[in-house]
């Protein structure tokens, strides 16, 4: 079929796509009228109060300074689109003129000078700008923004515990809920702090790289090559950490679970909950789990065996032998060779060496987005690659939505941030105990 005019991509139809102006020195200068929205202290002024003291013109570091400070500037400023600027401005000359014909000077005036010190937080955004520099996570030559903006979390984190000589007990309470707002001294919660971040963000912009989810396929690969990882080994604590990375990834995805979820289990529970009920694995989980403010039990339990042909059970049976050979009878059920917790990083490094060695096989198990082998570090994780893997096999495989409730019923608590949680209301008042069913049709799908 040929393909109309209007659609072939050449030179004069692509144009139409782009804005007709193209800002080439975005976040590289001000802007008439940047002053009336975002507070403004000159380089000078600003070394000045940093420095109590003129700079050296020879000083490379009095001059790497400066260039810190406008560059801080200007990102306050560009925290606001250009459009808002002109219509701000436009706005305060049509103001002005519309006054001036009754011999007013309209209602803006010049508001002095700023306080002597650093009020306006330019010390925390240099520190921000300058560690933004630094080698990252996925590029050498900067980090990310959300790495470098918990230089500013740190300084206001102090600066309330600074606070509390200047206001004693003083706080805004709140009669219904109870609540209490305090007050707060210090430049990481000034206005210009808030038009620096703004506009440091979206010059960096946020590199996002969630955790993917896998087919059940490759997850079924990945448990097979921890068993295979467990039969070539005559080290006992290689045995080890291959049998608990297969029991963590078979509990973790079939219980979609998250990042250090699965660490709470413990082998004294595990034991204790040995034996089937009501033809089910109990896996029990100790400790504050999904954003749950105290520590408690929670019976949390699985099929035998999968619809895809995961055993649950054995891998539970092994894990416990292998704490059993140890001579472990309490404990983390997720531990090195010492006995002591295992780490994030440690159950990371079996995952991605598992998945590297299948990659070089079968390529083709791996999502899209997996184009080298070295993606997978940056692209799959404990920390939500189970839980995404197993929401999205239930989902493709028709499960019905309030299963998939039940099976994640805390993710509303860990979005709630301490506030009440917006759990739908068939899962706040159903009795967990009486909902294996839901188990069941959710795990058989995986």
């Amino acid at each position: 079929m040929e393909v109309p005019q209007s659609l072939h991509p050449d030179a004069a139809t692509n144009a139409k796509w782009k804005h007709k102006k193209v800002c080439e020195d975005e976040f590289e200068v001000a802007r008439p009228g940047d002053h009336l929205l975002t507070p403004f202290q000159c380089d000078l002024c600003v070394f000045r109060r940093l420095h109590q003291r003129d700079p050296e013109p020879r000083s490379h570091s009095d001059n790497l300074l400066f260039a810190f400070i406008r560059r801080a500037n200007l990102d306050a400023f560009w925290s606001r689109t250009s459009g808002t600027v002109k219509n701000t401005r436009s706005n305060v000359q049509r103001t002005v003129e519309s006054l001036s014909m009754f011999g007013l000077s309209g209602p803006f005036y010049d508001p002095g000078p700023s306080a002597s010190h650093d009020s306006f937080g330019y010390e925390t955004a240099i520190s921000i700008l300058v560690d933004s520099q630094k080698a990252g996570r996925y590029s050498l030559s900067h980090k990310q923004w959300d790495t470098i903006r918990k230089v500013k979390t740190s300084v206001g984190n102090f600066e309330r515990v600074a606070s509390d000589p200047y206001f004693g007990g003083a706080s805004f309470v709140s009669d219904d809920k109870g609540l209490a707002s305090r007050l707060h001294v210090g430049g990481a919660s000034s206005y210009w702090q808030q038009r620096f971040l703004g506009g440091c963000k979206a010059r960096m912009g946020v590199d996002v790289r969630s955790n993917l989810g896998v087919s059940t396929k490759l997850w079924k690969k990945l448990l097979e090559t921890c068993e295979l990882n467990i039969t070539r080994t005559a080290n006992f604590d290689e045995k080890a950490a291959w049998t608990m990375a297969g029991a963590y990834l078979a509990f973790g995805y079939v219980l979609s679970l998250r990042g250090p979820e699965g660490f709470l289990m413990e082998i004294g529970l595990l034991e204790e909950n040995k034996e089937l009920r009501d033809g089910l694995v109990w896996l029990p989980i100790v400790g504050k789990l999904k954003g749950s403010k105290t520590a408690y039990i929670h019976m949390m339990r699985s099929i035998v065996r999968t619809g895809s042909g995961i055993d649950v059970q054995v891998w539970r049976d092994r894990l416990l032998l292998i704490h059993k050979e140890a001579g472990r009878t309490h404990g983390p059920a997720f531990c090195d060779s010492d006995g002591y917790l295992m780490t994030n990083l440690a159950m990371n490094e079996l995952l991605w060496t598992a998945l590297e060695e299948i990659f070089l096989e079968e390529p083709d198990f791996f999502p899209k987005a997996i184009t080298c082998i070295e993606d997978i570090r940056l692209l799959i994780q404990i920390h939500r690659t189970m839980r995404r893997t197993s929401t999205s096999q239930a989902t493709r495989a028709g499960v019905r939505a309030s299963d998939i409730d039940i099976i994640n019923r805390w993710t509303t608590i860990e979005r709630s941030r301490g506030q009440d949680p917006s759990e739908h209301l068939r899962v706040h008042y159903a009795e967990q105990e009486l909902l294996n069913d839901c188990h069941r049709r959710y795990q058989h799908a995986l």
